[in-house]
């Protein structure tokens, strides 16, 4: 998790590079598309996982980094299905953009977690890197309707991706929620 099974240019694996030395210690674990057959480079954001001991100062770092405004953050709650447990952490957005040469750009979802929830939640992400090949299928086509043709919404999107990703491979629906500043939530 530590890489990433498909090879992404140079000025992104700079990026994360100059990022870790930055983050200074903290862990940062790649899953979600990037680790399978169903990424888009360009178009499928980058899912990363950063695991440390104090959440409040690695977001006040990583919001430096990438210039974002403290209220982009949202806070998460998620019931892991194989344990019940209750994980607690926080997610930020982010989109890369150089402007000195606009075709490298890249989006990034950021999940912040402490360390003590590391074990079960890559256990969980792992389970999803090797999917059966009917699955891997339909991901890549569901994925090639939603980003090239452009004829799904998002909601159905995410919806049919959600479906897959859980009964499509015999596991649970993950019960997964994000809290907005208001402390209004949506799945």
């Amino acid at each position: 998790m530590e890489t990433t099974k498909n090879k992404l240019p140079n000025y992104v694996n700079q990026y994360f590079n100059n990022l870790k030395i930055y983050l200074d210690g903290d862990t940062i674990l790649y899953y979600g598309s990037v680790q399978r057959n169903d990424y888009f480079h360009g178009e499928s954001d980058i899912d990363v996982a950063i695991f440390c001991d104090n959440e409040q100062s690695t977001i006040n770092k990583l919001l430096n980094y990438i210039r974002k405004p403290k209220y982009k953050v949202k806070k998460i709650v998620w019931q892991l299905s194989t344990t019940n447990k209750f994980v607690y952490g926080n997610k930020v957005s982010y989109t890369y953009i150089n402007n000195n040469n606009p075709n490298e750009t890249f989006r990034i979802e950021f999940a912040i977690y402490n360390n003590k929830f590391k074990k079960d939640i890559t256990s969980i992400h792992k389970r999803k890197f090797i999917l059966p090949w009917y699955i891997s299928w339909y991901l890549y086509i569901l994925k090639f309707i939603f980003y090239r043709l452009q004829i799904l919404s998002l909601d159905s999107y995410k919806n049919l991706k959600n479906f897959a990703l859980s009964k499509g491979i015999g596991m649970p629906t993950e019960l997964f929620l994000v809290l907005d500043n208001n402390n209004s939530f949506y799945k």
